[in-house]
């Protein structure tokens, strides 16, 4: 781009000596740029001038090394034991917590050039006055003695980092300005060009402003006037402020222009959620494809790189070429799984053994499964299946040497008896996984790679402080490091596509800008004041502020803009998420205030989404089928897979007739179809020994006394001894015990309001057979009865329900809708109960209804035919036979060759 900031400033450049010129800039990528633009201007081969970045120039200066800052952390928390008694201080992992803010603070006082003293005077006498007036113990004792020990603990951690040739960022911003003057007394004839910088630290101002007061140099800023002319704008906070230099009493302020408010197209497209937008992206890009002529002019700009994997995956094929910025994650890597499953794997374990959820994802990761099926092992998806099935929480060592599998899989549970082992085993899992990963997935070779240098450096870490001695401690500085690691993507920077975050754009220009995430919370970023440092001390000694550090995001926002032609603005619409549903107040501002030559057009997004548009699916009677319907007609058809049938065919296929179930999972807190059967068996135990008999008030109260014993039996026996007396489990059995007394307490309402309730039957199994015209053999129907009483003198058939159920569930209009419309599900299953309790009792007029025993307080819902008044809930001898001939045309249907099983969509 001839146009960009980077051209204007060659282009300026009189008759420049090259070999004699060093450009600082503020990041590696803008040099390759640069090194391009000044190669654009050449027209015969020159010695280069050296480009540096503004980071390696104060390396340069300072003679230092900044250590990682894991190894900072270390050396601080070193310097912290010498001055804090063994009693009083943190341990290490504790002290993780707040000691990677002290260095962040520590930091900033000396990137800025602050008097160390005078600042942490002030910290500790304003902690003092906080503390005044609390109660003289010894926490508070402790607090203040840490704030008053901070020189010194500070001078200790600067002496240990400068002996070995180190310093944080702060310290080497100190040494580079201290050092300067020699620097540029051995490089006489230098000059140099700074390039494109925006919001200073106090040691580069002090830097820039040395060499340009020696008249060593030219300073370049990307300024546009429209900003620096508009004090509402924060754009031009910081270089507006730059003005005030004295270098500008007799110098110009170079790098100004007004190329904002040239001619710009903008399109603000609100998108439906983060994969969307990616989706908008990847149309955008089609669309563009079209007519662009050089993928290297557009820019697609993440301002939070979680997006980054969902644009990649909607990127259109005319995309050709690509470069990315931006890093992966190395936490969001398969492989990072693995060493959290490892980590859970030993951390879970208890004198029971292995947690069998540890060894279940261990042994179904991919990379795991890769490992055993490429040495010819056994799958150890079967093996994790076996423990599901059989309902085992913990597996013991020995329990596991006793499996075929354990032999080739021992190194996975071999026991970790300090961090050292513990490093020692990932890296044994990491190097056996190595060998097993496809060559040609160089990106699956590059994570296990970073993985195994991040434990070595680890492993050299804790050997050089052995105060690290739990696997808890191990874990908590392997995550603090794993954040800092990243998955760097190949490609070339000059040229395709080019995705990066926002910061990676400073002194870029692209002709087109699609911007994502244009959300507030993400541009800016939400504020988030991570200091010990109070806000009116940093305005105090002018250290950056969440005012400032919004102007920051501003500035770089539209800088963005300055040259390109057009611009696509996306923003989730969406109200969850971070920043969801509102949108950048740059972009508010910025339509507040559009410019006469700006276009802007706000739109809802246009992409469509791929909808797959299928057949139903149908699945023919074969001769194999109908003999597996032959088998279950004679087994016995339950009100379940009828009724599976009614929702859908297929799911009747599926369930009933393949006995395809979704995949079990162990139960460590009840599930609901488990917790179902320990409510209907404590019913079922409590009310078995008054069958056959009128209930009293002095049955009710005794089921009442022992509620509570005889629901923790059926509780044990479903998922182990104690399993009620703590966590989800005890808010369910907590839950389920109140249900049932709801139970108890509506039957004692009733007998106190002077009914007579008659135990029939409970729990009864049932089965009738019918035969039918058209069909070569009879059907059986067989099912469970919860319950079957009279209630002053009328039959009842009751099903237990302990999901949610609606009164609106039973309350069809006619028979046939019980069988045609899975929404009366549950009341073609008290038909279907009261057809079998029909053939021994016939005539009785009775009632058919559910005992909600979650919603006890709408009492017994009752099936009914109609609406309204004239809902009819007793029930007669020819509404069953209706029942009946609706059941016969169900069945004959279900039995019919020619009659496809066809998908309900």
């Amino acid at each position: 781009m001839n146009n960009s900031f980077l051209h204007e400033v060659v282009s300026s450049l009189s008759n420049p000596n090259w070999k004699e010129l060093c450009f600082i800039v503020p990041n590696k990528r803008s040099a390759l740029h640069l090194t391009q633009a000044i190669i654009s201007q050449l027209d015969s081969p020159t010695i280069a001038p050296e480009i540096i970045d503004i980071d390696s120039f104060i390396h340069n200066l300072s003679r230092l090394d900044a250590p990682p800052k894991m190894e900072q952390l270390f050396a601080l928390y070193n310097s912290y034991c010498q001055v804090v008694g063994i009693e009083e201080r943190d341990d290490f992992v504790t002290f993780l917590g707040w000691g990677d803010t002290l260095l962040g603070d520590l930091d900033a006082i000396d990137r800025n050039l602050l008097h160390r003293k005078e600042v942490f005077s002030l910290l500790a006498g304003m902690q003092e006055i906080k503390a005044w007036g609390s109660e003289d113990n010894a926490f508070v004792h402790r607090y203040l003695s840490f704030w008053k020990g901070l020189p010194k603990i500070y001078d200790l951690f600067f002496s240990a980092l400068l002996q070995k040739g180190y310093g944080t960022t702060g310290m080497l911003c100190r040494e580079a300005v201290r050092n300067l003057e020699v620097f540029l007394e051995a490089q006489p004839n230098t000059t140099f060009i700074i390039c494109g910088f925006n919001a200073l630290t106090e040691s580069e101002s002090t830097l820039f402003q040395s060499i340009l007061a020696q008249n060593r140099g030219k300073i370049y800023w990307d300024a546009d006037t429209y900003f620096l002319q508009n004090p509402q704008e924060q754009s031009g906070h910081y270089l507006n402020s730059y003005k005030n230099w004295p270098y500008y009493d007799n110098q110009p302020f170079l790098g100004s222009h007004n190329t904002f408010l040239n001619q710009k197209e903008i399109e603000v497209i609100e998108t439906a959620g983060r994969i969307a937008q990616a989706k908008q992206v990847g149309s955008i890009l089609k669309e563009l494809s079209i007519t662009n002529h050089g993928w290297e002019r557009v820019a697609v700009v993440l301002p939070d790189e979680s997006l980054l994997n969902p644009v990649l995956h909607a990127l259109p094929p005319e995309v050709n070429k690509l470069n990315i910025t931006m890093g992966q994650p190395l936490q969001q890597q398969p492989i990072a799984v693995v060493v959290e499953t490892l980590f859970d794997l030993q951390m879970n374990q208890t004198k029971k053994g292995f947690y069998y959820k540890s060894i279940v994802q261990i042994l179904t990761h991919e990379s795991i499964r890769t490992y055993c099926l490429k040495n010819e092992l056994e799958d150890p998806k079967q093996f994790a299946q076996s423990i599901i099935s059989g309902n085992q929480r913990f597996l013991t060592t020995n329990q596991l040497k006793k499996t075929r599998l354990f032999k080739d899989l021992d190194f996975l549970f071999s026991s970790w008896n300090n961090p050292i082992e513990a490093i020692q085993s990932i890296c044994t899992v990491l190097q056996l996984l190595l060998t097993t990963a496809e060559p040609e997935d160089s990106r699956q070779l590059e994570s296990i790679h970073l993985f195994l240098t991040l434990f070595h450096q680890l492993d050299l870490q804790l050997r050089m402080h052995p105060f690290i001695k739990q696997i808890s401690d191990l874990r908590a500085i392997y995550k603090a490091q794993i954040g800092t690691h990243k998955l760097s993507y190949l490609g070339e920077p000059l040229e395709g596509l080019q995705i990066m975050g926002m910061l990676e754009t400073r002194l870029l220009d692209f002709d087109t800008v699609i911007l994502t995430q244009a959300n507030e919370g993400i541009l800016p970023a939400k504020a988030i004041d991570d200091s010990w440092i109070p806000y009116d001390m940093k305005k105090q000694f002018g250290l950056p502020t969440r005012d400032e550090k919004n102007a920051i995001f501003s500035y770089h926002f539209y800088r963005l803009m300055y040259r390109a032609k057009k611009v696509y603005i996306l923003y989730d619409g969406q109200g969850n998420g971070l920043g969801g549903g509102e949108i950048s107040r740059f972009v508010r501002q910025w339509a507040t205030r559009l410019p006469e030559n700006h276009s802007m057009r706000f739109f809802n997004q246009s992409v469509t989404f791929n909808t797959v548009t299928r057949q139903r699916l149908e699945i023919p009677k074969t001769p194999s089928l109908l003999k597996r319907l032959q088998e279950m007609a004679q087994k016995g058809l339950s009100p379940t897979a009828l009724s599976n049938y009614i929702a859908d065919p297929i799911r009747f296929y599926n369930n009933d007739v393949l006995r395809i179930s979704e995949n079990k999972e162990l139960e460590e807190s009840i599930a609901h179809h488990t917790l179902g059967t320990v409510i209907h068996n404590t019913l079922e135990e409590l009310y078995t020994p008054y069958v056959a008999k009128q209930l009293t008030i002095q049955n009710i109260e005794k089921m009442q006394y022992i509620l509570k014993q005889t629901l923790q039996k059926h509780f044990e026996d479903e998922l182990g001894k104690s399993s009620h007396k703590k966590g989800k489990n005890l808010l369910l059995f907590t839950a389920a015990a109140h249900s049932i007394k709801r139970v108890l307490e509506s039957d004692k309402k009733d007998i106190l309001a002077g009914s007579t309730i008659e135990l029939l039957g409970l729990e009864e199994y049932r089965k009738v057979t019918r035969t039918y015209s058209g069909l070569e053999h009879p059907i059986t129907f067989h099912g469970v009865i919860d319950r079957i009483d009279r209630k002053d003198g009328v039959l009842r058939i009751l099903d237990y329900k302990t999901g949610q159920t609606s009164s609106k569930e039973l309350r069809p209009s006619e028979v046939s809708d019980c069988l045609s419309n899975s929404v009366y599900g549950k009341s073609f299953q008290v038909l279907f109960y009261s057809m079998l309790w029909a053939e021994d009792d016939p005539n009785s007029p009775f009632y058919a209804g559910v005992i909600s025993v979650k919603n006890m307080s709408s009492g017994i819902m009752f099936l009914g035919f109609g609406a309204g008044r004239t809902k009819r809930t007793e029930l007669q001898k020819e509404d069953l036979e209706r029942f009946e001939k609706e059941l016969e045309k169900l069945v004959i249907e279900i039995y019919t060759p020619d009659i496809n099983f066809t998908e309900v969509v």
